[in-house]
């Protein structure tokens, strides 16, 4: 990324000025994994393509709460942005956002916004993160924190990180959309085929069968191959170059005199990847591994193609598999019962060609809009149009953590029926936490807690305390004999007309929360806290002294 100077009212940051960055801890054993827990556990392997809000208790185990005990994990919390540390080639390519606290195998990096930054905004701008920003003497580093604590990034005021998450949102939802719909479409054919003609494998209708050599013609030979370094960077061009990798077109070359053209449709198969793409157009065939086999003519390619994709091949990893598509064996239904197959193969084809056009464009467009939504150019004209209420709602962004602490002191004097009740810093700090953790309605992280003596705590909070005490609305009283903190609001009318700013909504997240948990004594809600967020007790003195 270029660091130009960022536009008015944006400014360049360290990654670890707005950022707690850290690695994950080394995996329970598997016995220590159960069915139906309530955090998950996230491994390197999970975290395999791109997402903004996985549902991650959905798709990984979960560790249950005696080996959070035994094994001293750390939880980190929800909106952790998680990144494997093998290298930057592959943290360009995987990240997870995660949706609920979760906890982190050792070979992931966890980036933790704090409150001058959105999660969402950090997600969005590390898909921008270029390899070499992280380590430019390797094209393949492992990751280092103190890397990737140095990386910069432009940081606008919180209303315009809004903004420009809302447009990507927006946009990566569209474009997700038109991924499920390209899947779900991809899911009729080999269905279709299932119940038209049974599983390959076992052949359970009966059919008469061929061998490959009846089906299929080895014509490789005939295709001019070129290597990887020729087509891989390259992003267009008049000849698309098909090969054994994940994606369907691997890049392109210029040379027409390269095009594969004969008898069209080909079915190409990657002999280490085990891979078969099926190609109606002019081709150059890429790199070494890649068979490409023609159907005869009494056969049509539709069939014979899903017929290959359904069959069970082992997998003997970077070895090649040509050798058992060579011995697979073909049901030969009736000629009629191939062409009817084939004609709503052809028909989904030309639905799925569609589809995959508009995805690529709801990417391209993706594309543009990440392109620009950091120099500040996507939110330039809204800026300038909205700069009056942008400064007034940055003003209040930085105000809401202390009238959080405000209004939850406030309202546990209501309910205790005085101006001004006491508060121990334990039990505030307490609430602070779980209004965040249960009342803040995925709204931006205000505190970042870590595990200490009495469960969940926050630097930030006292450093608010400390504010709030020189504007003369608290009082901050230390007894060294108890060792104990107390909080009084000291004027409760200039109190009230602070809060007057406060959304409905938090208030009534204050009060749910005062009245859920502000009548229970010091230790019962330790315990409380302790119980529903076990990860916040490793370092529990109360928890110690029991033991």
């Amino acid at each position: 990324m270029n660091q130009k100077l960022p536009p008015e009212g944006w400014r360049w940051v360290e990654l670890r000025e707005v950022a707690t960055i850290g690695s994950g801890d080394p995996a329970p054993q598997e016995r220590k994994y159960f069915d139906g827990g309530i955090y998950p556990f996230v491994r390197t392997q999970d975290v395999g393509r791109v997402h903004v809000y996985p549902a991650l208790v959905e798709t990984t185990d979960a560790v249950n709460d005696l080996a959070v005990e035994e094994l001293r994990l750390t939880q980190w919390p929800a909106k952790s942005l998680i990144i494997p540390k093998s290298g930057a080639s592959t943290f360009l390519n995987h990240r997870v956002l995660t949706a609920v606290p979760a906890y982190v195998a050792s070979h992931l990096a966890v980036i933790v916004s704090k409150r001058h930054v959105l999660a969402e905004y950090l997600y969005f701008w590390s898909l921008t993160v270029d390899s070499r920003q992280i380590a430019p003497e390797n094209n393949y580093p492992s990751l280092r924190l103190s890397d990737l604590e140095k990386l910069k990034l432009p940081l606008p005021p919180l209303p315009v990180q809004e903004r420009i998450v809302e447009i990507l949102q927006k946009a990566d939802e569209i474009r997700q959309k038109r991924k499920q719909a390209l899947e779900l479409a991809d899911k009729i054919l080999p269905a279709l085929f299932l119940e038209m003609f049974g599983d390959p494998a076992t052949n359970p209708k009966g059919w008469p069968t061929v061998s490959f050599e009846e089906c299929l013609l080895d014509v490789t030979r005939e295709c001019k191959r070129v290597q990887q370094h020729e087509y891989k960077n390259r992003a267009s061009g008049p000849c698309p170059v098909i090969d054994q990798g994940e994606g369907f077109i691997s890049g392109y070359v210029d040379d027409t005199t390269l095009l594969y053209q004969e008898t069209l449709p080909i079915i190409l198969f990657g002999d280490h990847t085990r891979r078969f793409k099926f190609v109606d157009f002019p081709f150059v065939l890429g790199a070494d591994g890649t068979k490409a086999l023609r159907v005869a003519a009494e056969f049509q390619p539709e069939y014979i193609y899903w017929h290959l994709r359904l069959a069970q091949l082992p997998n003997r990893g970077y070895e090649r598999h040509f050798k058992f598509v060579r011995g697979l064996r073909f049901m030969y239904p009736p000629a009629n019962e191939h062409k009817h197959f084939a004609n709503i193969a052809r028909y989904y084809a030309d639905r799925c060609r569609t589809l995959s056009d508009a995805l690529a464009n709801a990417d391209a467009t993706f594309q543009s809009l990440l392109s620009r939504a950091f120099t500040g150019e996507l939110t330039a004209e809204w800026e300038a149009a909205n700069a009056e209420w942008i400064a007034e709602r940055q003003a209040f962004y930085e105000r809401l953590p202390r009238l959080v602490i405000l209004a939850l002191l406030a309202e546990k004097a209501k309910r205790a029926g005085r101006a001004a009740a006491t508060v121990l810093i334990t039990a505030l700090m307490k609430y602070v936490f779980l209004f965040q953790m249960e009342g803040n309605g995925g709204r931006r992280r205000l505190y970042y807690f870590v595990p200490y003596h009495y469960g969940p705590f926050s630097k930030e909070v006292y450093a608010d305390l400390e504010a709030l005490e020189q504007e003369g609305l608290v009082r901050v009283e230390k007894d060294p004999e108890e060792e104990k903190t107390k909080i009084t609001l000291a004027d409760a009318a200039k109190i009230e007309e602070r809060l007057a700013v406060l959304p409905d909504d938090i208030k009534e997240a204050v009060a749910v929360i005062i009245e859920t948990y502000g009548d229970l004594d010091h230790n019962s809600l330790l315990e409380v806290v302790y119980e529903k967020y076990p990860a916040y007790a490793k370092k529990s003195r109360l928890r110690r002294r029991r033991a």
